[in-house]
């Protein structure tokens, strides 16, 4: 059996439409199964894929990238310093400073400027080799990235919208690209 300590574990949903505003995995091999859990390999990550490749991995079982992460914090730490170098140089300026009285004013001066970063793109897209995939099954998930996503996540689970309008569900439940997981 494969020793998962230093990976990522990552939660991976079917979806059930072909999404093309949200990250995709493509699951690699088996490596680790107990009872109806399924951890794969993490074959590839493909963010934001045009129409025909989302039908494409929809219809190979491509799964959606939930962005729930779990690992030992030294596993991210090494990774950032790799992957993400000028953003952990912040981090470390920070960490001298926790506890002290300079501690407030320098994490407002770091957040004025920390370098904009997808975490997808910087990161997970360069390190399939360190990433398991945790299949959900059974489970109702949305991205709420987008308002009609609220709408028919309270569809879905029989609940009554109290959004302001009529208009919301004109304006938001008509778009082709349900996604409800």
């Amino acid at each position: 059996m494969e020793d998962l300590s230093e990976q990522l574990i990552l939660l991976g949903v079917r979806p059930t439409t072909p999404e093309t505003d949200y990250g995709w995995i493509q699951a690699g091999v088996l490596i680790k199964k107990s009872g109806r859990a399924r951890l794969y390999q993490v074959q590839s990550f493909i963010e934001k894929p045009s129409g025909l490749k989302a039908e494409n991995l929809l219809d190979k079982g491509g799964l959606g990238n939930t962005m729930i992460l779990v690992g030992k914090i030294t596993t991210f730490w090494n990774l950032g310093w790799l992957f993400l170098h000028q953003l952990m140089q912040k981090f470390r300026a920070f960490q001298a400073v926790i506890g002290s009285k300079w501690e407030h004013s320098m994490l407002e001066h770091i957040c004025l400027d920390l370098p904009v970063c997808n975490l997808s793109e910087c990161l997970l897209q360069k390190i399939p080799e360190h990433i398991t995939v945790l299949k959900m099954t059974n489970a109702l998930w949305s991205d709420w990235g987008q308002p009609r996503r609220i709408y028919e996540t309270l569809q879905a689970i029989g609940k009554h919208s109290n959004f302001p309008s009529g208009r919301f569900k004109e304006k938001y439940s008509k778009s082709p690209n349900t996604h409800l997981c």
